[in-house]
């Protein structure tokens, strides 16, 4: 090992040469490899969240827009209310 370091996160020793730059939990720190995997997978599934809010965000708005269309066309439509689940 050249560069013995401690993670950050984990606290095993790694070779630096090896470890990865961490975006989240240490920004601009570099820890090992096995924790850079984790906190990838982390990432990956906040962005998906925040995608799926956004295309609900965007579902409510076309639903609003089209009932609003329907009723100025002389369509009842019944009262519905949206409750965020997030």
């Amino acid at each position: 090992m050249e560069m013995p370091t401690p993670c950050q996160n984990c606290k095993k020793i790694f070779d630096l040469n090896d470890g990865h730059g961490s975006k989240k939990w240490f920004p601009n720190t570099v820890i090992c490899s096995d924790c850079g995997a984790d906190e990838s997978l982390e990432i990956e599934k906040d962005e998906e969240i925040e995608t799926l809010k956004g295309t609900i965000d965007d579902a409510k708005i076309t639903i609003q827009d089209s009932r609003t269309r329907l009723e100025e066309l002389g369509v009842k439509v019944p009262f519905v209310s949206f409750t965020p689940f997030y």
